[in-house]
């Protein structure tokens, strides 16, 4: 079966001249660019609400606000759309990595004792360096420099210690009050592996030919998982669950020396939404040189190419609610 494919011609011309603009915008020099490739990732929200915008209906009563940044790095935080106070069970909520590996967003408290001494005094008599002894019989190296400091010896001596203790302590919060209509931190972010700009940058490094994938919750490389236990005053405790998926990856590599233009058409072809995703990444590879850098080289005789990334990234929270 054939799939018919519309283009939009009109969309394709501004993806082409928002592409090269992020490709140059660094660039406070004239360079020589010799591109070669560009890498696009995007995420999205499984089973999103229809109204999945930053209007969040009267009718819910939770909001989950999940941000991600450039680094793959998620922060949460939660709306409590009621007019009652809700309360969220961190010893209960947990985030998901895509491995199982599920950690809860509250740490049990610990103690940590540490104690440390500092002996004052003085003495008078014949001392004998240690240092110069390990020299004298030929203990040089690491043994020289280790006694390099150390006396001994001496007829009187008077000294004082004195001992300090110290505890540190860290507790952390089992639970978090939100009133009425107000919003709060779940405290602690999680770093996904797969997602964002250094995994992007690795993969365009480390492919040789096109890839153009997108993919389905069930068959994506990377995902994670926000589980929120909540009570809204005197009901039952609730949960809402909140999954975020890579929905595609796209790595393009020019087929002939700097063709930019070619590359960024083919990754629009596999792709015509590339631009209309809620949160996406976008990395150009390129070997450039300034004019003044590739004239010392040339008069030196070197031929060595600064290597340079640019990236953009566009970001949207994403916002589920209950």
């Amino acid at each position: 079966m054939i799939r018919k494919l519309t283009i939009n011609y009109a969309q394709m011309r501004s993806f082409l001249l928002l592409s090269l603009s992020i490709l140059f915008i660094a660039c406070g020099t004239p360079q020589y660019v010799n591109f070669t490739g560009v890498g696009y990732q995007s995420i999205a929200m499984q089973n999103a609400p229809k109204n999945n915008s930053e209007e969040i209906p009267k009718k819910a009563e939770i909001a989950v606000l999940v941000d991600v940044d450039a680094d793959g790095e998620v922060n949460v935080v939660i709306l409590n759309n009621t007019d009652k106070i809700m309360t969220i069970d961190r010893t209960k909520s947990f985030f998901r990595q895509s491995d199982g590996l599920a950690q809860v967003y509250y740490n049990a408290p610990t103690t940590e004792y540490i104690t440390s001494s500092n002996t004052e005094g003085s003495g008078s008599g014949i001392g004998v360096n240690l240092g110069a002894v390990a020299g004298a019989v030929g203990g040089g190296g690491v043994l020289g420099r280790a006694l390099s400091g150390v006396t001994v010896g001496g007829n009187s001596s008077n000294a004082t210690t004195t001992t300090t203790s110290k505890v540190i302590q860290t507790i952390d919060q089992p639970a978090i009050t939100i009133p009425a209509h107000s919003k709060a931190n779940m405290g602690k972010t999680f770093k996904v592996e797969g997602i964002g700009t250094e995994f992007l940058r690795s993969s365009i490094n480390q492919t040789n030919d096109n890839l153009m994938y997108t993919y389905s919750p069930e068959q994506s490389y990377t995902s994670f998982t926000v589980m929120i236990y909540y009570t809204i005053e005197n009901k039952k405790e609730q949960n809402i669950s909140t999954n975020i998926y890579a929905n595609s990856l796209l790595i393009s590599k020019p087929k002939k020396k700097g063709a930019v233009n070619d590359a960024l058409r083919e990754m629009y072809l596999s792709k015509p939404d590339v631009l209309d995703q809620p949160w996406y990444i976008m990395c150009f590879k390129a070997n450039s040189i300034t004019i003044d850098d590739e004239r010392a080289m040339i008069k030196q005789g070197k031929g060595k190419v600064l290597s340079t990334i640019n990236s953009k990234i566009n970001k949207t929270t994403f916002i589920n609610y209950k």
